[in-house]
């Protein structure tokens, strides 16, 4: 069942030259008609749109029967990206512009399409960021042959709006698909999920390689909604390679305060009892899919007027409008206004306090499974994570029945690998079951080979946890990871239903910091209590927990002292993090591997 996922080329979707006809290339000049080329064409047919032509529309890509070769839409031009190569913004303006003029996707498969390939093309947001860009199949289908499959997205450079976000880059509900090479950015949104790749409705196989992916929400989940498909669970998984991104400036208001507000009595006439009042103003700005992000007021400013004043700031840029609030006797009330001055002449406002924190964008995390099985995961980057919306975890593992009508929902035979993770706030979060609907069980998930760097509560919030795990999975196995992390190594917690432990456990040859609890379940005291509480019958053995009491754990563990960690490795500081030779706790305990992660591996994995 799982053979495929060995080796590199486990989803080749392979063209098949059209045998009874010569083959076409239609080409579509700015201001054409793409949408009747993807209707006149046939398998084996090449559209090639002119470089810079912006098609707006909401073009369908159909079902052609007893299709066997691929239609292929692509930029016509020179020096663009070749197979192999990750596209990115430094081609935007020589590809051709794909772009919505409203909510609907841009580009979408009619029910059962399949055999189209896209390469080296450029789409842009949906009006005001609502919805999916591209939509692979529905989330509304419910029967297999409805499926589109067979499709391939190639060197896709895919943007949200710069104000506005995204809602989400692609629905990925198709079977056998491909998404190799692309570019997404600037897909976020407030008060809501957001994702460049998200698949809740499609059987798979996928294939997800060497491509740039940056959302707010998570960047890659599978599952979260139910299937409208009975009995689906995603199926043969393969995401290699790609880099998972959060930009640190993410993490800042998405509008700031207002600076230089000056308030004097006015001229004008006004109904404002003599009196001292104070003052502070608001920004606003659209943050697309409907919603207005609010800064926090900025600095107060107090007055002594009478029957009207006049208030004055600097404008900030971006900012679509203001709310002035004044506090005195009567309490707060405000105004709005696009402009930078107003005169409050005492007149009826609204109420309510000003905001006590400004909006951000809702960061979730990186990379989300509630519903798979048979996945690798293998040689990407995870970088930048924190709490927000969430607690921040780089990874979460749990089967969801979201709305109580997908009890098949399952995770199985999971495979992280030769990953590296770095600057979030917490790494690994595993719950074994839905905590609130019937569900399948989390079950065959290994975490191997990976470098966590810098998961840092004080840098990123949250708790600093290595792994928090409850809620039931089994046959867990953590093995040869290294991780810099400032909490726990293992958080551990019940179920709401049974069983309330983690069976199968195997926690082998790694290499963090114990920190102040290390291994530490609810309601149970730091190590072997815990492991028997939460883990009975876990192997845990050949692991490095600096600074944790040997006391504690079973036999055949390693505790140097916290303040040598760092030392421990060849060079840390240069990204070296080998064991030193002369380290105690280098060789392991199984195999000849050694402890920690195997940097060559790693590497290879990588590409590097």
């Amino acid at each position: 069942m799982v053979q495929w996922l060995l080796g590199a080329s486990a989803l080749a979707l392979a063209l098949v030259p059209a045998a009874s006809r010569p083959l076409a290339a239609i080409r579509v000049a700015d201001g054409g008609d793409l949408q009747g080329a993807i209707n006149a064409a046939r398998p084996g047919d090449t559209i090639l749109l002119s470089p810079g032509a912006r098609f707006v529309g909401n073009f369908v890509l159909p079902a052609i029967e007893d299709a066997q070769a691929f239609i292929t839409i692509r930029t016509d031009g020179s020096e663009l990206p070749g197979e192999g190569t990750r596209t990115g913004p430094h081609v935007s303006g020589r590809l051709a512009i794909l772009q919505s003029p409203n909510g609907d996707p841009a580009l979408r498969t009619a029910p059962a399409a399949h055999h189209w390939r896209l390469e080296n093309v450029e789409f842009r947001a949906n009006r005001d960021g609502y919805n999916d860009i591209i939509a692979l199949g529905s989330g509304t289908q419910r029967e297999h042959r409805e499926v589109p499959h067979t499709i391939v997205l190639d060197r896709l450079l895919i943007t949200g709006h710069p104000d506005a976000g995204q809602k989400r880059a692609i629905a990925l509900n198709s079977g056998r698909t491909e998404i190799r090479n692309c570019y997404i950015a600037g897909v976020r949104g407030v008060g809501m999920d957001t994702q460049a790749i998200g698949s809740w409705n499609g059987p798979g196989p996928y294939v997800i390689e060497n491509n740039y992916l940056e959302a707010a929400g998570e960047n890659i989940m599978f599952g979260g909604s139910d299937s409208a498909i009975a009995g689906l669970v995603p199926d043969g998984i393969v995401i290699r390679r790609n880099q998972l991104a959060k930009p640190a400036s993410w993490r800042d208001p998405i509008v700031i305060a207002p600076t230089g507000l000056t308030v004097r009595r006015s001229t004008r006439p006004g109904s404002l009892p003599e009196g001292t009042y104070t003052y502070s103003v608001v920004s606003e700005k659209p943050a697309g899919q409907g919603t207005t992000a609010v800064s926090t007021a900025g600095a107060p400013v107090t007055g002594r007027v009478a029957g009207a004043a006049e208030l004055a700031w600097e404008p900030v840029e971006g900012a679509s409008a203001y709310r002035v609030y004044r506090s005195g006797a009567g309490g707060w009330v405000h105004y709005r206004t696009s402009s930078t001055h107003l005169i409050d002449t005492g007149a009826p406002g609204a109420g309510g306090a000003p905001p006590a924190r400004a909006t951000v964008w809702s960061v979730k995390n990186l990379f989300e499974l509630k519903n798979a099985r048979n996945v690798l995961f293998e040689g990407n980057v995870l970088e930048r994570n924190w709490t927000a919306a969430q607690p921040g975890y780089a990874i979460l593992l749990q089967p969801i029945n979201q709305d109580g009508r997908a009890p098949w929902v399952t995770l199985e035979r999971i495979r992280i690998v030769n990953n590296i993770v770095r600057d979030v706030s917490s790494a690994i979060h595993i719950v074994g079951t839905d905590q609130r609907h019937p569900s399948g069980r989390a079950r065959g998930i290994a975490i191997e080979n990976n470098l966590f760097a810098n998961i840092d509560k004080a840098a990123w919030g949250g708790a600093g946890d290595f792994l928090l795990i409850g809620g039931g999975p089994a046959d867990v196995r953590i093995e040869q990871n290294t991780a810099f992390n400032s909490g726990r190594a293992i958080a551990a917690f019940g179920s709401t239903r049974p069983p309330a432990y983690v069976e199968g456990f195997v926690f082998r040859n790694n290499v963090l910091r114990h920190n102040e609890y290390g291994v530490k379940g609810d309601g149970v005291s730091t190590g072997q209590a815990t492991l028997e509480r939460y883990f009975p019958g876990a192997v845990f053995e050949g692991n490095v927990l600096a600074g944790g009491r040997p006391a504690l754990y079973p036999r055949r563990n390693y505790f140097p002292p916290l303040d040598r960690f760092e030392a421990l490795f060849v060079r840390p500081d240069a990204g070296d993090f080998r064991l030193r030779p002369d380290c105690p706790c280098r060789d392991g305990v199984t195999g000849g591997r050694g402890a920690g992660v195997d940097l060559d591996a790693l590497e290879r994995a990588l590409g590097r």
